[in-house]
């Protein structure tokens, strides 16, 4: 082809070029001048994506940029003056604390247990226990109280006190010898409406976030007195206090309480962490108050409440954990460091040293594996179990044997 041909096809495929592009902004114009007409609005509103996401305008992209930009770049703060904590500032904030307090006057009563005996003189007189109680629901047709067991220890009678002083009876629920708890019933159709509207429910919570140096509030009758309120701070929260057939974790704290002290231990929400149980004080700190964790009295409450008796075998446990096993050369599992004399334990013939691997067929690695099988069993109920037992020259051989769980009276 000569230069000439070649200049003249390529003038055409231009021509030919800026015609297509010219038909094709002709037809995108109309198409979206029918869009807008459909439509109403050449704008959009905001859409909101099924996970909460939305998609801004183009206008709102760039508030938010220069929002975002204002809040990334903030003025310099300047304290120009710090002012001192006052007394009364101090005082504002128990005052704030006492009113969490005595918000549980609502769900907390006096229980009396009144019992007939005889002095050395064979004189007959009456003896009265007495003590908080916590009001842990309504089932509709009763009102459940937890209390001290030894508050209502052999009663012939029981009352209750609310907080409006109405006196009402009760009766045993059941109780548990082993933590010290009772459950009481009170009939709602015994109790006077007024009194009824204005009681409530005690509601429990847990131990999470409570730490050492927590505030914590104890309200009932720490000192003996009841709707008595003690504010302090929570000193440790890591010990456990073997007891027959459980480990109980308890909070102490450096509140002043007395040995004969009742009720319950609050965060600063108002809901309940521990209940008061100064027989569980450490050495050395039966002066200062001890409760235990809510969530392992929880478990034995809802079976008082259910009127089941707790069950027992009468051991006291402690865990084998794998660096324990090395170091002793000792299995895995849970130790038995003691029999309860006439126990369901003694009696199938458990002995102290003993280390429990296996209940039932499932396998033991702690005193927890231990307690859930135990509470998971009803009185009456045979257990299998199987125990490593030291010989001679320290060798261990497996036993198995069987006990019939009990109640502890």
């Amino acid at each position: 082809m000569s230069r000439k041909q070649i200049v003249r096809r390529l003038l055409l495929v231009i021509f030919f070029a800026a015609v297509f592009g010219a038909v094709a902004s002709i037809t995108f114009l109309a198409v979206k001048s029918l869009l807008v007409k459909e439509n109403g609005s050449e704008d959009t509103d905001l859409v909101e994506l099924s996970d909460g996401e939305t998609i801004l305008s183009s206008e709102e992209e760039e508030t938010l940029a220069e929002s975002t930009e204002q809040v990334l770049t903030p003025e310099p703060v300047v304290i120009r003056e710090s002012k001192a904590l006052e007394p009364e500032d101090y005082q504002e904030l128990q005052n704030k604390l006492y009113e969490i307090g005595k918000q549980a006057d609502f769900y907390i009563v006096t229980v009396t247990g009144v019992s007939s005996d005889t002095d050395w003189f064979d004189t007959p007189y009456e003896k009265k226990g007495q003590g908080s109680g916590i009001i842990i629901t309504n089932t509709g047709t009763e009102l459940l109280v937890a209390v001290p067991e030894r508050v209502i220890s052999n009663a012939e009678q029981i009352s209750v006190t609310f907080c409006n002083d109405a006196v009402v009876a009760a009766a045993l629920k059941e109780y548990d010898a082993n933590t010290g708890l009772a459950v009481v019933s009170i009939p709602i159709e015994t109790i006077p409406k007024e009194t009824l509207d204005s009681v409530r429910v005690a509601e429990l919570g847990n131990t999470v976030g409570i730490a050492r140096g927590s505030v914590v509030i104890a309200v009932g009758s720490p000192l003996g007195t009841n709707y008595s309120i003690l504010t302090g701070n929570v000193t440790s929260i890591n010990n456990e206090v073997a007891t027959i057939d459980k480990m109980l974790h308890v909070l102490t704290t450096d509140i002043v309480a007395s040995a004969e002290g009742s009720g319950v231990l609050l965060n600063t929400e108002g809901k309940i962490i521990g209940f008061i149980m100064q027989d569980y004080a450490l050495d050395g700190s039966e002066n200062t108050l001890t409760a235990v964790s809510v969530s392992q009295i929880r478990e034995v409450l809802e079976s008082l409440s259910n009127g089941k008796a707790v069950p027992y075998l009468g051991l006291h446990l402690s865990t084998v954990t794998e660096q324990l096993a090395k170091e002793h050369e000792i299995p895995t599992g849970a130790y038995i460091i003691s029999v309860e004399m006439d126990s369901p334990a003694m009696q199938a013939g458990l002995q102290s040293g003993d280390v429990i691997s296996s209940m039932n067929g499932q396998k033991i690695t702690s005193i927890y594996d231990y307690e859930k099988i135990l509470r998971e069993s009803a009185p009456q109920d045979v257990i299998s179990i199987v125990v490593e037992r030291m010989g001679a020259e320290s060798v261990y051989t497996e036993l198995e044997y069987t006990a019939t769980v009990g109640v502890l009276r």
